[in-house]
């Protein structure tokens, strides 16, 4: 059954995009709202499953990641033997994310490794197993990746950009940190004095360290995941082969893609043709039409070609690797 939002939720819902750790005194002045109705529809959106859960976004790369994008097409496959591949996948701690799509390929997963020596021993597995179900496949290095928040709540442009894959430039913690980083990625609001009891740490020490992780940009945000298709919207996967691109064009095309409110992530890969790699959240099928005309309309002397491919199932989301000591 969908779950209809009035105003005041999207607007909850829209600031908990941009950090979702303010607190509700935060929330209320950004919203107009009161307090206790804030903490109220923040429950209620919990309860009714639009909020699953708060997360701490991590730039992996400063923890010494690699991040890729895998690519599966099935051939030849009965619905078990999906199932069977797709629970192989998902079994694997370098898998962060997994999900199911119609379209170019039928599966995509997001993979981070500290080595190619850990990527090369999962592809081999993958095809020593199901390299004949799997005829078309592809694994590129994710090189920078960008999530804005969800502005189509509220038909806003000018969206808060946060980069999350970036340079690799390795940030030294040490295992409180990681114990910390472990609890926010569970639970992006838990509150200093849960963190502290649970790590028999001061609380002034917790703030410490996690203002240290952020200045280090370690974690570079804090996001809800929201169940987009209890609310009707559908996620699509869009991807652009470009030519002739000046930088003048390329950086065109990137404010676009910056202001464009139905768009949450950006991707830039390496070793793949396909230039840019958008996932939108959209109201259907006509909606995404329409956004894709506009492209097409202010950029078509530079896309040579494109790919529609929508997220049908999401099989599995961490966000980040399985941290270990």
């Amino acid at each position: 059954m969908t779950y209809k939002l009035d105003l005041k939720d999207k607007k909850i819902l829209y600031e908990l995009s941009i950090n979702s750790r303010q607190s509700f005194n935060e929330l209320a002045k950004k919203t107009r709202l009161n307090k206790n109705s804030i903490a109220y529809r923040i429950n209620n959106l919990q309860k009714v499953g639009i909020i699953k859960k708060f997360h701490a976004l991590i730039d992996v790369t400063k923890l010494g990641y690699l991040v890729f994008k895998l690519s599966l097409n099935f051939q030849n496959t009965t619905p078990q033997k999906e199932k069977e591949i797709i629970d192989f996948l998902k079994a694997k701690d370098m898998v962060s994310w997994l999900a199911s799509i119609e379209g170019s390929y039928n599966i995509e997963a997001i993979i981070i490794s500290k080595s190619m020596v850990e990527i090369n021993f999962l592809w081999e597995e993958l095809m020593r197993n199901y390299a004949n179900y799997l005829p078309n496949r592809k694994l590129t290095l994710v090189s920078r990746a960008f999530y804005f928040s969800n502005s189509y709540f509220l038909k806003k442009t000018n969206k808060h950009k946060t980069e999350f894959i970036s340079k690799p430039e390795k940030v030294e913690i040490d295992n409180i940190d990681l114990k910390i980083l472990q609890i926010l990625c569970n639970d992006g609001r838990a509150r200093v004095i849960d963190l502290a009891s649970k790590l028999n740490l001061t609380p002034k020490t917790i703030i410490t360290r996690i203002k240290e992780l952020e200045s280090k940009k370690v974690i570079v945000g804090y996001k809800p995941t929201i169940d987009i298709k209890n609310l009707d919207y559908t996620i699509y996967n869009m991807v652009f082969m470009l030519h002739n691109l000046s930088e003048e064009k390329r950086n065109g095309l990137k404010y676009y893609i910056s202001e464009h409110p139905n768009i949450i992530y950006y991707y830039e890969k390496i070793g793949s043709d396909e230039d840019i790699d958008i996932e939108l959240q959209v109201s259907g099928f006509l909606e995404l039409k329409s956004i894709l005309n506009d492209i097409k309309a202010k950029f078509s002397d530079v896309i040579r070609e494109y790919r529609i491919m929508e997220i049908s199932e999401k099989q599995k989301s961490r966000f980040i690797p399985l941290l270990k000591d």
